[in-house]
């Protein structure tokens, strides 16, 4: 899963698991499309695989209790396991979004116990336990995912995070920088490693992260706050000023 929505700052910041969906404008799905062309799934062959196309559709188009509605469907009308693992997931993405968090731990559980050897559930479950404040929970389901295989920057911060929340931050740095081994480019990790160094003091290598973000054009009034914060921490008064002006 992609993280891109809210933005993935957790330390003074917002949490990186929380932005995993994207509900994108998808042009050319007229409001009605799914309910419609859900009459006639009964008619198609591979019935689960429809109603996952026009579910993810719906979810596209930004209407997710429409998508939540199809993935619903699809229990009963799936042909294949892997199916109702995708409807398990999606419906516990969109219950994610509403901050429904109970129904979400519930679907990504589902999904879990079908599909253990994907890692997709567990990073969807660990973005739960994140904003529940169970970063023991979280961190114990990252490091399953990671051992399966999940892929992307997310993983990696999420883990960090979570780390970081229970004051294990040289750990949590070792995550960012594994993360960064594989992705040297991702912001929200070098943000939360220049974060998680201001942590232990290390002052020095947390400004230099930031002022090389901050320089990026697609720098954030957060990206600059941080390193005000650290200049703050640091000492440096007129520092901390300039650079939240």
């Amino acid at each position: 899963m992609s993280g891109n929505g809210h933005g993935r700052y957790r330390i003074w910041g917002v949490l990186g698991a929380a932005a995993a969906l994207s509900l994108a404008a998808c042009a050319g799905l007229a409001p009605s499309a799914p309910d419609s062309a859900a009459k006639s799934l009964a008619d198609l062959h591979d019935k689960g695989q429809s109603i996952l196309k026009l579910a993810e559709a719906a979810r596209e188009g930004g209407d997710c209790g429409t998508a939540a509605r199809l993935y619903r469907m699809v229990f009963d009308q799936a042909d294949k396991p892997d199916e109702t693992v995708t409807a398990h997931v999606g419906l516990a993405d969109c219950e994610f979004a509403a901050g429904d968090f109970p129904d979400a731990e519930k679907d990504y559980k589902a999904a879990m116990a079908a599909a253990p050897d994907d890692p997709t559930p567990l990073l969807g479950l660990a973005r739960v336990f994140l904003l529940g404040h169970k970063p023991g929970e979280a961190a114990a389901l990252l490091d399953r995912a990671l051992a399966k295989g999940a892929a992307g920057a997310l993983p990696w911060n999420d883990k960090g995070v979570a780390l970081d929340e229970l004051s294990r931050h040289q750990e949590a740095q070792a995550a960012y920088r594994q993360g960064l081994a594989h992705y040297p480019g991702d912001t929200a990790l070098r943000n939360n490693l220049a974060l998680s160094l201001a942590l232990t003091g290390d002052y020095g290598e947390a400004e230099s992260l930031l002022r090389t973000l901050v320089q990026e054009p697609e720098a954030s009034p957060r990206t600059r706050q941080n390193l005000a914060l650290v200049l703050g921490l640091k000492g440096d008064a007129a520092g901390a000023r300039a650079a939240s002006a």
